[in-house]
């Protein structure tokens, strides 16, 4: 299976996304710091989740 990516084509920038789960936007918020928007990644509806943003995933700000 190939990894699970995110492209911008406004940008045309790739960005990496969590793997083996599912993946959906988080309520339609942004984030402080470049404000994309934010997503959820959840293994399942008992499993693990957390919310990300795409561009501090893939370029750490700390």
């Amino acid at each position: 299976t190939k990894p699970s990516r995110l492209h911008c084509a406004h940008c045309n920038e790739t960005y990496n996304l969590p793997q083996n789960g599912n993946i959906r936007i988080y309520k339609e918020l942004k984030c402080p710091l470049d404000d994309f928007e934010l997503l959820s990644w959840s293994t399942g509806t008992r499993g693990k989740s957390f919310t990300f943003c795409p561009y501090c995933y893939n370029n750490p700000p700390f």
